[in-house]
């Protein structure tokens, strides 16, 4: 029995992941499909558009096999947390033969060189590094720029100025930072490309579908041209999207309530002091970011920031579930009915727990389980309500069993 894992967001599924499994599945000739995905919080620093539940069971229904958790703690953390974590998971499975991921790259043997360098950090590259980092340039940026030094390699910036290039190296590093047994394979992409805005054919990127359904227009085609028809009867029969501003009045909560941002995942004392310092203007999220936004702070990384701080995710916090061995459960959220065989395998050879009811794994957790599942309850409970509030159904971990995922 062959698996192939895909790590993904989905948010929300399109024409391009669905292509993505079924090409992944024709270069592996694998027998089981396995997605790692983000759950309710996404890497970008936001919000899903859709909650977890639906957006594994699209995948389920586009012919994976099974969807399990991303943990909301390694879900919203920088490419490097997110990858290697993902990375780990699939490495706890221990069924997983093949990682696929899409990158921007023709082949992956260029973005392997990369990630050799970054993993094994040669004294140049690092002085290089270091001295552009003095300057004053943001990581990515001088990152690129001591890699295109130190292997004289004048493409170097572009291709890593592409987000999928740069999971795909995070991927890799991950792979091998714990000498995985899984071999990657890189499927390009086929849409304008991850931040484009276009719809245009059959195919376009997550981005670009995100802010269609955010115009409410009524010309449906465009979206009915992109996504999987089930992905389409879905949104546009019974389910309300969830956008960053709907947050506004949680995030200026947690904003007023606190001053020592610098505690929490991914913020500096810089700009700790920033945000203290502007709070008091706050009008809505959207603003308050524009507000923060400067040469050497991302808008990407702005967003986690102060989503660490409204989710409570705090620098110990990350610290610890790293030392403590990153994943402590699997958490499945959507499962293939019409392939048994892989849950048996999984429960024979899967290296943490393997939650079945929710409540039972959470009364006799380990400590470093239960706090990534606090921060994911905290989480999902946030997401819930913004939710319901716009008409969805609410979805509970603690009552959601098995025999509501099969499809």
């Amino acid at each position: 029995m062959k698996t192939t894992a895909i790590i993904a967001e989905y948010n929300p599924f399109h024409n391009g992941h669905n292509y993505q499994i079924s090409h992944a599945k024709e270069i592996t000739e694998c027998d089981n499909v396995i997605i790692a995905m983000s759950g309710n919080y996404v890497q970008r620093g936001e919000a899903a558009i859709y909650n977890k539940y639906n957006r594994a069971k699209w995948a389920i229904m586009s012919g994976c096999d099974l969807v399990i958790e991303l943990p909301t703690a390694f879900s919203t953390g920088s490419a490097e947390l997110f990858a290697y974590s993902a990375v780990d998971l699939l490495n706890k499975t221990g069924i997983v033969d093949y990682l696929v991921f899409g990158c921007e790259e023709d082949s992956i043997d260029k973005l392997q060189e990369y990630a050799i360098v970054f993993t094994s950090e040669p004294e140049q590259y690092k002085f290089s590094l270091k001295g552009k980092l003095k300057e004053g340039l943001a990581f990515p940026k001088a990152r690129a720029l001591a890699l295109s030094e130190y292997l004289n390699d004048s493409t170097a910036c572009d291709i890593l100025n592409q987000p999928n290039n740069i999971l795909a190296v995070e991927y890799l590093k991950a792979i091998i930072r714990t000498d995985s047994s899984i071999k990657p394979l890189g499927i390009k992409r086929t849409d304008n490309g991850y931040n484009s805005e276009t719809i245009n054919g059959k195919f376009a990127s997550a981005t670009a579908v995100r802010a269609q359904i955010a115009t409410g227009s009524d010309d449906t085609n465009l979206l009915a041209n992109v996504l999987p028809r089930h992905v389409f009867d879905d949104i546009n029969s019974q389910l309300s999207s969830i956008v960053l501003k709907d947050f506004s009045d949680m995030y200026y909560y947690s904003l007023i309530t606190d001053s020592n941002f610098d505690k929490y995942s991914d913020i500096s004392e810089d700009l700790s002091n920033k945000i203290n310092n502007l709070k008091s203007e706050y009008e809505n999220i959207d603003s308050f970011l524009d507000s923060l936004l400067s040469k050497d702070e991302t808008s990407a990384h702005l967003k986690r920031s102060l989503l660490h701080i409204m989710l409570g995710i705090t620098t110990e916090n990350i610290n610890s579930i790293k030392s403590s061995g990153y994943n402590h459960y699997m958490f499945p959220l959507a499962i293939n009915s019409a392939n048994s065989g892989i849950m048996k395998d999984l429960k024979q050879n899967c290296d943490i727990p393997l939650i079945n009811k929710f409540g039972d794994f959470y009364k006799f957790a380990s400590n470093e389980a239960r706090l990534l599942l606090d921060i994911n309850q905290r989480a999902d409970l946030i997401y819930n309500k913004i939710s319901s509030a716009k008409g969805n159904k609410r979805y509970n971990d603690f009552t959601f069993n098995f025999k509501n995922k099969m499809y």
